[in-house]
Formats: structure tokens, sequence, C-alpha cells
């Protein structure tokens, strides 16, 4: 011990001994001693990244409705079966009446008016996100 540290607690003078070995001593470190020769220089850079991110969201779909209508002779000769069935649509995913329904039926079912419906469905969509990152980067050379 050299000296003594007079600076003590609430300014009373509390002598406190100085370690004298800790001012001897370079600091100790848990990395080796570098080499010989130019190391690198590292320095702490922000960049940029490109990131995919699945996200759930509501989406708005046109989705066409088929309709298919019936069609008959519409003569004198059409029978009182089909009759009631001109002009008459129905969805081309829900059953309906198929010709013939008789003997020497002359009806058909032909493309009838398309209709277009908007509705929102939940979907899952992946979407490119840009965002900030930081790293290492090697800035030159000391």
């Amino acid at each position: 011990m050299i000296g003594r540290n007079l600076a003590g607690r609430r300014g009373i003078g509390t002598a406190r001994p100085i370690n004298t070995r800790k001012l001897r001593e370079p600091p100790r470190t848990r990395f080796p001693a570098p080499e010989a020769g130019p190391e690198p220089v590292y320095d702490w850079v922000r960049g940029q990244e490109r990131v995919t991110v699945r996200v759930r969201e509501v989406v708005t779909e046109i989705v066409p409705i088929r309709r298919v209508r019936w069609q008959t002779a519409a003569d004198e000769r059409t029978c009182p079966e089909c009759a009631p069935l001109h002009g008459r649509t129905w969805r081309e995913d829900r059953p309906g009446p198929a010709p013939p329904l008789h003997v020497n039926c002359r009806c058909r079912v032909v493309p009838g008016p398309t209709e277009w419906q908007v509705r929102r469905v939940t979907a899952w969509r992946t979407r490119w996100i840009t965002q900030p990152t930081w790293e290492w980067r090697r800035a030159g050379w000391q």
C-alpha cells in the first residue's frame, strides 16, 4: 500500500486502503493478445432486408354465379309440361329439370345470365416487408 484514499462516506475523512496491484498490472481480458500486423476494424452498420410474412387478411373476391335457362320451341305444339318452364332460370350448381321430360320433347337448357357476387373472405397471403437490421461489417484495416 502506497497511500490512503481520504474521500470517505458522507464527507467524513474515513481512510480506505488503495490496492496498488491494480495500478501496476495491465487490465485482464478474456481475449488473447492481438498478433502483429493489420487487423480488421468492424463497425455496427444499419442495413435493410426483405422478409416474407404470412398475413391473414380480409380479401374481396368476385365470384361468377352461372345460371341456365329453360328454352322451349315456343310454338303451338309445346306440351303442357314444358310450357310453364319456358324462360325459367336456376343456378348451374343446383339441380333442376333436365330435358327431355317426355317422348318427342323439343326443349333444351341454354346458358343464362351470369351474376357477379362480391364476397369478403379471410385468406392467408404472403407479403414482402422491408425491415431495418443491424449487423457487424468490416469497415477497414487498422
